[in-house]
């Protein structure tokens, strides 16, 4: 039933605005420590945590990883002042399938998998049969048919996408992607620009 019922939702979804997105209210902070599900980018002892929510399917979340992340990863990331993790919050099928692959790809291979398909967006997340679009990009990355089926009929693995997306949804206050945490305090509707964050954990410090 839950899952479902979120389906639903991610369908009505498909005509949300995906820009930089402003949480309503935190009502659990408890959410944005790094858990065993999540996966970092950069150093683990660093002092300042980024937690990005995107979606595989919005363009304005491409856009932060192809153009923005490249310049905030060399100044704080690999220098230890920051480190990042992105988690999935699917607009809509495609990217919930997206979701579901990253699940099942090594973890040391999760960001490698997330930048090519951020990379590839508009020839897998919009196209009419995304399904075996994205089914072609994880054969290249090493996923074999066989697995990628496996992957995508596992239910655990899409109920928990979709319960992390519910999660963030009603006790996160989040309304769109891509939406900024850094030490817990939302970004805003500031744009998600290598300065803008850079400035945010500068002060966090």
């Amino acid at each position: 039933m839950l899952v479902k019922k979120i389906q639903l939702i991610l369908s009505s979804l498909l005509l949300a605005i995906a820009s930089p997105a402003l949480a309503a209210e935190i009502k659990n902070p408890a959410l944005l420590q790094i858990n065993a599900d999540d996966v970092v980018m950069g150093k683990t002892e660093a002092p300042v945590t980024i937690i990005e929510y995107a979606s595989l399917s919005c363009t304005h979340c491409a856009h932060f990883h192809k153009e923005e992340l490249p310049k905030l990863e060399e100044k704080y990331l690999k220098t230890g002042k920051a480190k990042l993790v992105l988690r999935q919050f699917p607009l809509n099928e495609p990217a919930l399938k997206g979701a579901i692959l990253l699940r099942c790809v090594d973890k040391t291979q999760y960001y490698n998998f997330n930048k090519v398909l951020f990379g590839m967006q508009e020839k897998w997340a919009f196209a009419p049969d995304f399904y075996n679009a994205l089914q072609t990009i994880a054969s290249v990355g090493g996923v074999n048919a066989d697995m990628f089926d496996a992957c995508m009929k596992n239910m655990e693995n899409e109920k928990a996408v979709l319960l992390s997306r519910k999660q963030a949804e009603e006790e996160l206050g989040i309304q769109g992607t891509p939406s900024f945490f850094i030490n817990g305090i939302p970004l805003g509707k500031t744009a998600p620009t290598a300065e803008n964050l850079g400035a945010a954990i500068d002060a966090a410090k």
